[in-house]
């Protein structure tokens, strides 16, 4: 049996039945265009949306994880954090996450 965690995930479109088969995890979502990026050739779900497609499935701990890597590539250069641009991101995954409210993620009040 594999582990969840070494599966490759793919969205597969909403014409697909979500299944896991040869350790690929074949999921029926619907992505919007603006979602998806290309990265070296190949067509991902943009940064944002893949933080908040794995808060809504890891545990919290994992959760904040993913996104804390994120964050550090949004706004980290030279060991030194743009606290600006953290801003803006954390607004904009907030944003992004009220949108997906019945993924359960919930955006702290400041």
């Amino acid at each position: 049996m594999v582990a969840e965690t070494t599966y490759v995930h793919a969205v597969l479109g909403p014409t697909s039945r979500s299944r896991v088969k040869w350790g690929v995890a074949r999921h029926h979502l619907t992505v919007r265009e603006s979602d998806l990026v290309e990265v070296e050739g190949i067509r991902c779900t943009s940064l944002e949306r893949t933080v908040l497609d794995l808060a809504s499935r890891l545990t919290p701990e994992a959760a904040i994880a993913v996104a804390d890597a994120a964050l550090r590539r949004i706004a980290v250069r030279r060991h030194e954090q743009d606290h600006i641009a953290a801003a803006e991101w954390r607004d904009e995954l907030g944003r992004r996450a009220q949108a997906l409210s019945n993924r359960g993620i919930v955006r702290p009040e400041r």
